[in-house]
Formats: C-alpha cells, sequence, structure tokens
C-alpha cells in the first residue's frame, strides 16, 4: 500500500474506520491491483495500524468490529495451510 497516493489511502482509511470492511477490500483490490486474499491481508495490516495510531477514532471493540465479517471459507482455510 505504500504506492497509494493520499487520497486513495485517505477513502480507504475512512472505509476501515467505519467499518466497512468489503468495500475497503474492494478499493485496495482496485487501487493495488491485488486479488481477493492479497487485498484482504493489506486490510487487516492497515486495521490493525489505524488501531494503534487512530484508536480514538474507532466506535466499536475490536471484537464488534469483526463481527459481521466472514471470509469466503476458502480464503481462510488457505490462510491457515
Amino acid at each position: 500500500m505504500d504506492s497509494l497516493t493520499a487520497e486513495q489511502r485517505a477513502e480507504i482509511d475512512a472505509c476501515i474506520l467505519a467499518g466497512d470492511i468489503i468495500v475497503a477490500i474492494d478499493l485496495i483490490m482496485v487501487a493495488c491491483g491485488v486479488g481477493l486474499r492479497a487485498a484482504a491481508d493489506m486490510n487487516r495490516i492497515r486495521y490493525h495500524q489505524l488501531r494503534v495510531e487512530r484508536a480514538a477514532e474507532f466506535a466499536r471493540s475490536d471484537e464488534e468490529y469483526w463481527s459481521g465479517y466472514s471470509e469466503c471459507p476458502f480464503e481462510a482455510m488457505a490462510r491457515d495451510l
């Protein structure tokens, strides 16, 4: 995500902070030219960075944030291999 413009990063960050996980992953896929798995991984990394850098901007706890999100079972299985 180092190659993103400030506008792209701000848009992705706004989605992550708002809890729009799917939208954030889609934006990462388009902006970075990567597939679903790589974008999901990048989203997770950026989420954790934002939790440290901008914790006060999250309205929900970590558990609440991820409660409505479910990876594709095949992606989750591939991650565990």
